[in-house]
């Protein structure tokens, strides 16, 4: 049990390496209305689409002087999609040319990173995913003040990837909330949520089959719902690997998929294993609560699993 616990813990550390904070950028379609990134500094990544050839988003945030302004651009899919970014603020030197539809803000430069379409797909080992990364850069600002970033492509439409920012930190909430904005990224992608959750549900359903191996009790209940949960996640995630698979050719990032992977499908069997003893002592009880914990902040079981066994460690275990 200490060995599985370890293991969580060490799961927890390698999924650090996430980095980016997703954002909801809502109606941004005007200068006026320009979507606000309150620290520019800090990693965030907003997954947006543009629903029409010609259509701008734009994306407002503060820097001061000598700040480093980091940002790229990603699509999900091989359409040759290739966005153009516009950096708009003070102290820019105007480079290249942008439509007449595009609002600039009063005297401030205007600088045009064009993207390009890189052939082949990068993966991504935590969400998993494939993406085709189109644009990356880094410039210092010469200037405090209010600096825009507007998105665009002049004839296609298409989701788009924009991330800001290179400080890799999470709030409490951005950090637990982390499972269903991977299934947000998903639906982004263009997969249908039923298909998304297509594993977990299989997983419910054949445990429907094996319930008369449960205690009839809370703790039996809740317990073996929460190890089926922690399974059906790591269902989830393997299914999504071969789909990013399919499109882009595995690295040896593969193998922290495959700790995102196997560590729950092991906790899972040993949260199902407590729900099925006979006895029920005070050290099970912490066993499970520190498996529903470490679960939480590890992105197990779409939060769901981890919240049924840190509820079923205070349940009664009588019949």
């Amino acid at each position: 049990m200490k060995k599985t616990i370890l293991c969580l813990v060490l799961f927890y550390c390698i999924g650090t390496g996430l980095g980016h904070v997703p954002v909801i950028a809502g109606d941004n379609e005007r200068l006026e209305m320009a979507t606000l990134i309150h620290d520019p500094l800090k990693s965030w990544v907003i997954y947006d689409e543009l629903h029409k050839a010609g259509e701008a988003h734009y994306f407002q945030f503060h820097l001061q002087q000598g700040q480093k302004l980091h940002v790229s651009l990603f699509t999900p899919g091989e359409n040759n999609f290739t966005p153009t970014l516009v950096v708009m603020g003070p102290g820019i030197s105007s480079l290249g040319t942008i439509p007449g539809y595009i609002e600039i803000p009063g005297d401030a430069g205007v600088l045009v990173v064009k993207s390009r379409y890189p052939g082949k797909a990068s993966y991504e080992p935590f969400t998993p995913a494939a993406h085709y990364n189109v644009m990356d850069m880094d410039m210092v600002v010469n200037e405090t003040g209010t600096y825009y970033i507007a998105v665009y492509e002049p004839s296609l439409r298409g989701s788009y990837g924009l991330a800001i920012g290179y400080r890799e930190e999470f709030g409490f909430m951005e950090w637990i909330r982390v499972p269903w904005d991977v299934i947000t990224i998903h639906l982004w992608e263009g997969q249908p949520p039923g298909f998304i959750f297509a594993p977990m549900l299989a997983v419910l359903v054949i445990g429907l089959f094996f319930l008369n191996h449960i205690r009839n009790n809370l703790f039996g209940w809740i317990g073996y719902f929460a190890g089926l949960f922690y399974i059906g996640g790591s269902a989830m995630t393997m299914i999504q690997m071969l789909i990013a698979f399919s499109r882009a050719a595995p690295t040896s990032q593969v193998f922290i998929t495959l700790f995102f992977v196997i560590v729950p499908i092991i906790a899972g069997i040993v949260i199902i294993r407590i729900a099925t003893q006979e006895r029920i002592d005070p050290k099970t009880r912490v066993t499970m609560t520190l498996l529903g914990i470490v679960g939480l902040f590890t992105w197990v079981g779409l939060i769901i699993g981890p919240v049924l066994a840190i509820g079923a460690s205070v349940l009664p275990s009588a019949k």
